[in-house]
């Protein structure tokens, strides 16, 4: 069951970005982040498990002294958005629309049960959001998770409506 409610996008990175930093030096990975407010109705584990599976990526499947920038704000006609870049491995176009389906990893990739992008996925459906993979031109990925208005998206508009 969903239990809709006002969630701050910079709120769930800051978490986000708290589990994953022993992980991150571990990596000799350094983490940054640029989080503005970025309001949004829905539910607020769900949408703290989007950021946390997009951080924790980020910092898994990178490099040694690679790193992740992180950032939240307000989009567009009042929606918001958070966006997770590394610097990992060279990542193929061709692989981008497999690595969300459930069980899939990148190639050569051998961290993780390949859930991560495919929870991130659904939990955007859900959400009435907008999710854009793209691969850098020196490593890595970037991921971006847009979301409608909170206004709009608040009771009886968007995640939680029978």
């Amino acid at each position: 069951m969903l239990l809709p409610s006002a969630v701050d996008l910079a709120e769930e990175a800051r978490t986000a970005i708290t589990d994953a930093l022993t992980e991150a030096r571990e990596a000799e990975v350094t983490v940054d982040a640029q989080l503005n407010a970025a309001p949004v109705w829905g539910d607020s584990s769900l949408l703290g498990q989007l950021v946390g599976n997009l951080v924790t990526n980020a910092v898994r499947h990178n490099r040694p002294n690679g790193s992740v920038h992180i950032a939240t704000r307000t989009a567009g006609e009042g929606g918001a958005f958070v966006e997770v870049a590394n610097t990992g491995p060279d990542v193929r176009e061709s692989d981008l629309p497999t690595l969300c389906e459930p069980f899939q990893r990148g190639s050569g990739r051998r961290k993780g049960a390949g859930l991560g992008l495919s929870v991130v996925r659904a939990v955007t459906a859900t959400h009435q959001g907008k999710m854009i993979i793209r691969v850098n031109p020196s490593g890595g990925l970037t991921v971006r998770v847009e979301f409608p208005a909170a206004h709009a998206a608040g009771p009886g508009h968007g995640a939680g409506d029978p």
